[in-house]
């Protein structure tokens, strides 16, 4: 993983084949101590896992997808802070070569190709805490 400031509050992040996603994420957020972003991206990756938040049990229902190269269609979603340790919340649309696409909960993912991502930053930090109702993390505004 390798990140660039573009300005104040804009990193643009790289992560490259053979990395994952989800782990480059919160090493970029460790090593600059960003308390929250908005994040979005694209790229290539393989070994995909989505999940759907089924909230009857509070847990992520996680589905095969097709193996080898997926297209990262679209990432999106938030870093914050999580009991002091950088948490993220990012839903993902990838495509295989049929262009079928398939969304849900960025559980994991390795890249196959390389992964943009765009970092906007705030100078807040942005917690979360437990929603026994919901039964998920949420922001706490």
């Amino acid at each position: 993983m390798k990140y660039q400031k573009l300005n104040a509050s804009t990193y643009l992040i790289r992560i490259d084949q053979g990395e994952e996603v989800t782990e480059g994420l919160l090493a970029f957020a460790l090593q600059t101590g960003i308390g929250s972003a908005s994040l979005s991206g694209c790229g290539g990756l393989e070994d995909v896992h989505l999940g759907y938040f089924h909230t009857q049990s509070g847990e992520y229902i996680s589905r095969p997808l097709p193996s080898g190269l997926l297209e990262l269609v679209s990432l999106t979603g938030t870093l914050t802070i999580d009991g002091g340790d950088p948490s993220l919340h990012v839903h993902a649309v990838v495509a295989d070569e049929d262009l079928r696409c398939y969304g849900g909960h960025l559980l994991g993912a390795t890249v196959a190709a390389t992964a943009e991502i765009v970092a906007i930053t705030t100078s807040a930090q942005v917690s979360r805490s437990f929603n026994d109702q919901l039964k998920i993390r949420e922001l706490d505004l």
